[in-house]
C-alpha cells in the first residue's frame, strides 16, 4: 500500500486528521514521483533482458528443473 493510502487509512481509522509528520511523509513521497516513474520505465524497457538473464541463471543453478517447451 502506498504511503498516501496508509496515512489516510490510519488517520481515518483513528477519526483524526493526519499529523504534520504524516503530511511531511506524503510530501516527501510525492517529491520522489519522477524518480519512481523513471525506475518503473527502466524496468519495463528491460523486462525481456531481466527475464532472460534470470532464466539462464536458474538453468545454470538448477539444470534438473524441466525446461519449458
Amino acid at each position: 500500500m502506498s504511503v498516501v493510502s496508509q496515512v489516510i487509512l490510519n488517520a481515518d481509522d483513528e477519526l483524526r486528521y493526519p499529523t504534520s509528520g504524516e503530511l511531511k511523509g506524503i510530501q516527501d513521497f510525492l517529491k520522489t514521483g519522477p524518480q519512481r516513474l523513471g525506475i518503473a520505465q527502466t524496468l519495463a524497457e528491460s523486462e525481456k533482458k531481466i527475464v532472460d538473464q534470470a532464466s539462464k541463471a536458474l538453468w545454470r543453478r538448477r539444470p534438473d528443473f524441466i525446461a519449458p517447451g
